[in-house]
Formats: C-alpha cells, structure tokens, sequence
C-alpha cells in the first residue's frame, strides 16, 4: 500500500481534495515530518484489560508506567542535555548515524524539541535566582548549570514547583510550553503544583517520514528499524534507571505499517482456511477425494484470477481487499458443489453419463444462480461509497470465474482422470476397496479390463464406474 484507502472515487471532488492534500504536498520539501517519541517511564505495552470498543469506544486501555525510572539527577541530565543535545547538534547518537532519519530545520540543526533550549532567564523570574548565583563563576550556562538546583528539577518532594511552572511559561513564538513537551507526573498525564516526582517524561524528534504521505511497509520498515537500534544504543549507553526508553508515534506511521502486514496475513490465511473448509465440503458432500481435489482447484483458480483482477484494477492491498479475498473461496465453492455432488448421484453410469447428467440436472439452476447473482452486483457498479463499489466488482468477478470454472476445468479434470474410488462411510479415512468388478455388458472379473469401463462393487457402499480407460493402477 503506498497511501490511504480511498472512501469515494477518485475523481469525487471531495476524494480530489483529500488526494491533493495527502499526495501532493509531501513532495515539498518544506512539509512536516511525522514526529517520533523518545519515551522514558512508561512500559510500551498497554494494559488493554477491560476494552470493548463496542460498549466504550472511548477505553482503549491504561497506560503501565515503568517502575524503574529514576528522575534523579543523572538520568534528568542524560536525556534532556546528553540525550536531547546530540540528538540537536550532531549526526551521531550513541553510535547510531541519524542523517537518514532524522530530519533537519531551517538552521540546520537536527529538528528536536529540548527542553533546555527554551529556558530563557531574561523572561523567568523563576530562573533569575539561579541566574544571579553563577554570574560570578562566568555566567549561566543552560546545558550544565541548571543540574546544580536539585530541588528545582528532580527534588522528590516538590518536582511540581519547576514542573508545574512550565504551564505558564511559553517559547519564542508564544506557544505554551506544555503543548510542545510531553511529561507527567504521580503517575499522571501532567504535573500539578503539588506533585512529588516526576513519572514519565518524552523527547519529540521530526523524522523523514512526512507528515501527510503514506509509505509502502518496506520502506517504512527500513526506517521503523533504525529507529529501534537508535533506542536500543541510547538505552544501552544510559544510566542504571532510565536505561528503559522506547520510541513511538502518535501519526499512524507505525501503525499503518503494521497494518499493511496484518492486511497480507490476513488475505492469506483467510483464503487458505477457506480453501480447506470449501475442501472438507465437498469430501462431505462426495466422499470421493479425487472429485473434491478437482473442485478445490477450479476454486483456487477462481481465486487467482480474482487477485489478478485485483491488481490489473489497479488495486492495493487495503482493509477491504484484505476481506474479500478471504472470503472467495467461500463464494467460489457454491456452483462446483452442486455440480459435483449431481455427478455423484448418479449411479451406475459411466463417466460421460455422469457429467451430462449433472448439467442436466443443475446445469440451469447453476446458470440461473450466477446469473442473478451477476445482475445483482451490477447495481454496486454505481455507487460512491468505495467499499460497496469494491465488493460489487468482486461479487461480480467470483461469481463469473467460480461459474466458468465450475463448468469448464472441473468436468474436464473428472473426464480425464475419472472420479477415483470413494472413501467408506463406516470409515472415512479408508479408500473403499473393491471386492470385484462388472464390466458393460455385465459379467464379472476379478481385474478391470484395460481400455473398457468397469464398475467397482464395495460391501456397503455405493457402485461407481470409475472410468471408460481404466486400468489396474487407476484403483
């Protein structure tokens, strides 16, 4: 998939717009990038225990705060100056080279929010303390001296008297702190006047990825990795309480990529679990497995060509591709079984006999299926609404594949290689065996006659002619 499913025909207005938007614009290289978060204190697993989207669509889990972050001076320094700095200044972060993921600002600079670089002493009050006390050792330095004021930043006691004042406190442009930076405390999502210590705490740094572009998940993979190997170096280089950072992302970028593989997993698991059902049906309903192996091809060959119609649409492999492909088998099956269990039905009839037979007996019905069928998904033709336009394509294409299948490759495949001895019914997993054989004209032999047809006669069982060249090995 390489952009967002489309819920309205891409020459709808509407759908131009959101194309226009989500396709176009990316390529400027201006554009946004997708923000990543470098996460401390929090697990990256959510508690999903009591979800049910269908009575809270609102719950979708708690958060699990991890109980081995530290805030204390060291780990504070490690993230918001080492950490947050190199990530600023330099192309190499903990070893990790991030110019291909990481992207750059108008400056130059690699473009991550630090904290430290917005406290600005000439605007705080707050800060002229500390301000004044350094002045004489050669004034204030934003990325050391500020480590010195345990009680300001990390003081178990009073976090919330530095935290908390980051609420009034805004950046160069007038945007209020708290909306750029990511932090909680008490085991909270913010930090109130009274808090006791820091819980968590978020690094946001602009990524390569653009903001409104949608990428294939190979490509996204590629970079989703560098992204796990740069947290797993900086986790390793951390000190002993804050060495559990994760990385993550609130624009669906992540997401999507997951997606994609849940989407390709699905479609195949789906249409084998179908294909395995359809071919239990029809075992079932023939007891015959050479009879039911042919209608499972002429299945598998409907799905194939329905894929193939997919991609000659200029499909991609979305939520709605993914559903429909699992569930071809189960529309696929409908004609060859009627077919085939007919074919069985008859009795005592040579091959030729059974198959014109069968397309006596369901041959109008089975037309008559598909063809309504067919006339129905017509109408979806004409919608809007992409989903309905989809599946009327899909009913349409299943239906005439499984129709033309069903009446061209399986009776070819059952005349060629006849329909093979049954399975008993006293015991389904033994092939029936034949205690004698009657050719045409009625006499009895105790091995088929090459090059005539032969009926097999089984204690119990229903008599089968099992093919006009039959030979010993055939059996």
């Amino acid at each position: 998939v390489t952009q967002s499913e489309e819920f309205l025909p891409s020459d709808h207005p509407l759908q131009q717009i959101i194309n226009i938007l989500q396709q176009q614009f990316p390529s400027a290289s201006e554009d946004a990038g997708a923000p990543v978060y470098l996460v401390w204190g929090l697990q990256e697993e959510v508690d999903r225990a009591g979800v049910n989207q269908m009575l809270d669509p609102n719950f979708i889990g708690k958060e699990v705060y991890d109980t081995s972050f530290t805030p204390n001076a060291e780990c504070l320094d490690y993230i918001l100056s080492t950490t947050c700095i190199d990530i600023k200044t330099s192309d190499t972060v903990a070893g990790v080279d991030v110019s291909s993921f990481v992207a750059t600002d108008d400056q130059g600079y690699n473009s991550v929010n630090c904290l430290v670089g917005e406290f600005i002493p000439q605007k705080q009050s707050f800060m002229q303390t500390i301000m004044n006390a350094t002045e004489a050792e050669g004034g204030f330095n934003l990325g050391t001296d500020m480590w010195r004021y345990d009680d300001l930043y990390y003081d178990t006691d009073n976090a919330g008297g530095f935290w908390n004042n980051l609420s009034s406190w805004t950046d160069s442009d007038g945007m209020p702190l708290t909306d750029k930076y990511m932090f909680g405390c008490d085991g909270k999502a913010s930090c109130g006047p009274d808090s006791k210590q820091l819980s968590w705490i978020a690094l946001e740094v602009e990524s390569t990825l653009k903001l409104r572009a949608w990428y294939s998940e190979t490509f996204t993979r590629v970079l989703y990795d560098k992204w796990e190997h740069l947290a797993s170096k900086i986790n390793a280089n951390a000190p002993a309480g804050c060495d559990g950072m994760f990385q993550t992302d609130m624009t669906m970028k992540w997401i999507f990529m997951n997606s994609q593989v849940v989407y390709s997993e699905a479609a195949v698991q789906g249409a084998l679990i179908g294909l395995a059902l359809a071919f239990t049906v029809l075992l079932l309903a023939t007891w015959l497995p050479l009879v039911a192996l042919f209608s499972t091809l002429s299945i598998v060959c409907t799905l194939i060509s329905v894929m193939g119609g997919m991609v000659m649409l200029g499909w991609e492999l979305g939520s709605i591709e993914s559903i429909l492909i699992s569930i071809t088998a189960g529309f696929s099956v409908d004609y060859v079984v009627h077919l085939a269990h007919a074919m069985v039905q008859k009795e005592g009839l040579a091959v030729d006999e059974r198959i014109r037979e069968s397309f006596r007996e369901m041959g109008v019905s089975v037309f008559s299926g598909m063809f309504t069928s067919v006339g129905a998904s017509i109408f979806l033709f004409m919608c809007q609404i992409q989903f309905f336009f989809k599946f009327g394509c899909f009913l349409c294409g299943t239906i005439a594949f499984s129709w033309l299948f069903a009446n061209f490759m399986f009776p070819t495949l059952v005349k060629t290689f006849g329909i093979g001895p049954p399975l008993t019914k006293k015991s389904p997993f033994t092939v029936a065996q034949p205690t004698h054989w009657v050719t045409e004209d009625g006499n009895e032999t105790s091995a088929p006659v090459p090059g005539e047809a032969a009926k097999v006669e089984v204690p119990g069982e229903t008599s089968l002619v099992v093919g006009e060249a039959v030979a010993e090995a055939d059996l």
